[in-house]
């Protein structure tokens, strides 16, 4: 088994079957995380190395078959003209890590603080799927987003739904990593990806 990602007991995308999941409500907003948050600097003096032209992901798990329409992140500390995200939906690959590239909310400008937010239509089956940010790599501010906080005093295993992201019993890991040099409109199929080290951006579906 991956070191790093959700391992599903059977084949398809999670394996999982709706029966008495509680649904969605229009109109409000969901992600998967039992973490609490804070805000995450993108590019800074000690992070720029490490998230500029990288992929933050965060798994998501959807009990029953649901179409969104909304996908979108909030920043609250602006960057630089012209620093940008991505946000992303990736099927769950039968490693358990991300696979294939469903859905790109496009460029969406974080020089300005604010909810960012990009239309859809995304009719999504119950199961696993991953939640990514893309950093441009031509970032050059020092954007904040809200973010999943990486060190909890309880550990993954005991609070969420996907225990392979943890690293030991006492510290967890919100994210996997994909690092390279990305821009915006260029993610990639099946990419490469570790255990994060990091917090990971929050990121939001909604259906209006």
């Amino acid at each position: 088994m991956s070191q790093a990602g959700i391992i599903a007991e059977s084949g398809g995308n999670g394996g999982v079957s709706a029966g008495a999941y509680p649904g969605f409500m229009t109109g409000d907003a969901y992600y998967t995380s039992a973490h609490g948050t804070r805000s995450l600097a993108i590019t800074d003096t000690i992070t720029i190395t490490t998230l500029v032209g990288d992929i933050l992901f965060t798994p998501f798990f959807c009990g029953i078959d649901f179409t969104w329409d909304r996908i979108s992140a909030y920043c609250q500390t602006a960057g630089s003209s012209g620093d940008e995200i991505e946000l992303l939906i990736y099927d769950n690959g039968s490693d358990g890590q991300p696979d294939n590239l469903l859905v790109s909310s496009g460029s969406l400008d974080i020089s300005s603080t604010g909810l960012k937010e990009a239309t859809i239509n995304y009719a999504m089956s119950a199961g696993w799927y991953w939640l990514g940010c893309l950093i441009d790599n031509g970032n050059s501010g020092s954007p904040k987003l809200y973010a999943f906080e990486t060190n909890s005093t309880l550990a993954t295993p005991y609070i969420c739904p996907f225990p392979r992201l943890a690293a030991s019993i006492n510290t967890d890991q919100s994210s996997l990593r994909s690092t390279g040099t990305f821009t915006v409109g260029n993610a990639t199929n099946d990419p490469s990806v570790s255990l994060g080290t990091g917090d990971t951006p929050m990121i939001f579906l909604r259906k209006t």
